[in-house]
């Protein structure tokens, strides 16, 4: 009986453990959005000699100024010749 109540526990701790490792995914998830559409909105304010000092032309920089939070930066990378 004690080895039931003992794995009950541990089928306990480990769904408690696996909650709280999906919420810490959740809270990184949160931060990488947060930053990415900081720096989209950053890039959006660069005028055009700002923009060429980071070697980025107004088209690709007013796309991705454009694009929501949640999609990553592949698309800007394959634009400016990159891979990823």
């Amino acid at each position: 009986m004690s080895s039931l109540l003992a794995d009950s526990r541990l089928a306990t701790i480990e769904s408690k453990l696996n909650r709280s490792q999906g919420f810490n995914r959740a809270i990184v998830l949160l931060h990488v959005w947060i930053a990415r559409q900081q720096g989209r909105r950053a890039l959006a304010r660069l005028d055009e000699t700002q923009l060429a000092d980071i070697g980025i032309s107004d088209g690709i920089a007013a796309i991705e100024a454009r694009r929501p939070f949640w999609r990553g930066d592949d698309e800007l990378a394959r634009a400016m010749g990159g891979e990823r």
